[in-house]
């Protein structure tokens, strides 16, 4: 195994979010779900996700387990949330991009 150190930039009991130290991507965790983002990418998500809040009545869907809200990651492939768990992963994002923020204006 290779020594990647990663910085933790929001942890929930949902997911987290970091930047490792040897790329410029950020690395989200949401319970079994990962995936590696560009910063752009992950800003267009915190985007969408906060945008949903409003009408998040509208975006529950009936699944065989629950009513959940269906996230687009891919073709045909979503993450699948309670609203609850919605709410989670967008504080996740809010909070993580507001860490990512306030770093780069630090770095400046």
């Amino acid at each position: 195994m290779n020594d990647i150190c990663f910085e933790i930039l929001e942890q929930n009991d949902i997911g987290a979010v970091a930047t490792c130290d040897q790329c410029d991507q950020l690395h989200v965790e949401i319970g079994a779900f990962t995936s590696v983002l560009n910063k752009d990418a992950f800003s267009d998500i915190c985007t969408y996700l906060t945008s949903m809040i409003p009408i998040i009545n509208d975006l529950l869907v009936k699944t065989p387990s629950s009513e959940k809200v269906l996230i687009p990651v891919g073709s045909n492939n979503f993450l699948s949330l309670t609203e609850s768990e919605f709410y989670k992963v967008t504080e996740l994002f809010q909070m993580a991009h507001h860490m990512l923020c306030a770093r780069n204006i630090l770095q400046l």
